[in-house]
């Protein structure tokens, strides 16, 4: 008996909450609707969100994006692309998006919403003398705090192989293995 209370009493309670789900999908297609491509309309910001960030401090990232509140701006337009494209030119992110989150009248509220690379913790190697190591560690020149980009790997990856080859092993292999080191936040 108890069963079907709680099977009816969750029933109930999800019927009272999906005309809240509706009304939050609903209120997302309107705003899209205000905003059309064919028509840019200039909107005033009212308000600028970052999301998805952990290290950087999110004035500095709208500093960089060159937006500001109160600014006037086209939506679309190329007050949007330059600011995507400032924040891509860093160098500090794998996804730069600038997103609408509200719409009042000529006034636009933006999330920049932005995936930042991963940083070096530390790194180590195996399988080579220490004496190895420590030559190899000031030739690499790694240092707590690096992006780790493409661009890193690549490079670590030859000077370890070059290193190698000036020693007379033509064959080397090297392998890197990242590891996430799990969360960490800055506030």
């Amino acid at each position: 008996m108890d069963m079907r209370k709680n099977g009816l009493v969750l029933i109930i309670f999800s019927l009272f909450l999906l005309p809240f789900s509706l009304q939050a999908q609903t209120n997302q297609q309107d705003l899209l609707s205000k905003i059309s491509y064919d028509h840019p309309q200039k909107y005033v910001i009212g308000d600028i969100d970052v999301s998805g960030i952990n290290y950087l401090d999110k004035s500095v990232v709208i500093m960089l994006s060159d937006l500001e509140k109160g600014q006037r701006i086209k939506v679309p337009g190329d007050d949007i692309t330059t600011a995507i494209h400032n924040l891509w030119n860093q160098g500090l992110f794998d996804d730069v998006r600038i997103l609408a989150t509200k719409v009042k009248g000529d006034t636009i509220y933006l999330d920049i919403y932005l995936q930042e690379k991963p940083k070096l913790n530390k790194f180590s190697f195996t399988g080579i003398k220490k004496s190895e190591q420590d030559d190899l560690k000031d030739k690499i020149n790694l240092t707590h705090g690096d992006v780790v980009s493409s661009h890193l790997i690549m490079r670590t990856e030859n000077i370890i192989k070059n290193f190698y080859r000036d020693k007379g092993y033509l064959n080397a292999q090297v392998s890197i293995f990242q590891k996430e080191a799990g969360p960490r936040t800055n506030k």
